[in-house]
């Protein structure tokens, strides 16, 4: 395990941290999965980032623009 930091706003990372906690932890829940850990939901998350380029380019355009 690597302990990495990021650096979002503060309102990302809250919204962030929300959306863990009730959307993915609940759909977690649905599949059965309630024993989680935050390092493979972490995991989850930097594999499917990695895998859409595109997509986070887009996004990072997208943030400048506004």
């Amino acid at each position: 395990v690597v302990q990495a930091q990021i650096y979002p706003r503060r309102t990302t990372h809250d919204e962030f941290e929300d959306f863990i906690q009730f959307d993915v932890k609940q759909a977690l829940r649905e599949y059965g999965i309630r024993n989680d850990e935050k390092r493979e939901i972490h995991e989850a998350i930097l594999q499917f980032v990695m895998e859409h380029p595109d997509a986070i380019a887009d996004k990072v355009v997208e943030l400048r623009e506004t």
